[in-house]
């Protein structure tokens, strides 16, 4: 019988070979049933909708363009930090907002 220390070893060492993988854009669907979708950088996700809250991971009805916001990056990052990931890649540095609405600067 496999004990419970040697599958946490195991999770543990699984861990520290991972990458969390944080997406700086999203996708636009045309309905809720989902289907082919458009994919949107950050950066113009957040220049259509200036009034985002950084808690936001989707913008208003009935647009369906579903993103990962700060609030979403900032438990991503936690979750990676917590349960010992090697660490995070950020895909694509270029689609990210400037200034204060930046993923990266959070």
């Amino acid at each position: 019988m496999v004990s419970i220390v040697f599958i946490r070893f195991i999770i543990h060492q699984a861990n520290q070979a991972l990458w969390l993988y944080l997406p700086f854009y999203g996708y636009k669907f045309k309905n809720t049933s989902g289907g082919v979708a458009t994919a949107l950088t950050y950066a113009d996700i957040v220049q259509s909708f200036p009034g985002l809250d950084s808690t936001a991971d989707q913008t208003p009805d009935p647009d369906y363009t579903f993103f990962n916001g700060p609030v979403t990056i900032k438990k991503k990052v936690k979750y990676a930090i917590d349960y010992n990931f090697k660490g995070v890649f950020i895909w694509n540095m270029l689609q990210d907002a400037s200034g204060e609405k930046s993923l990266f600067s959070k």
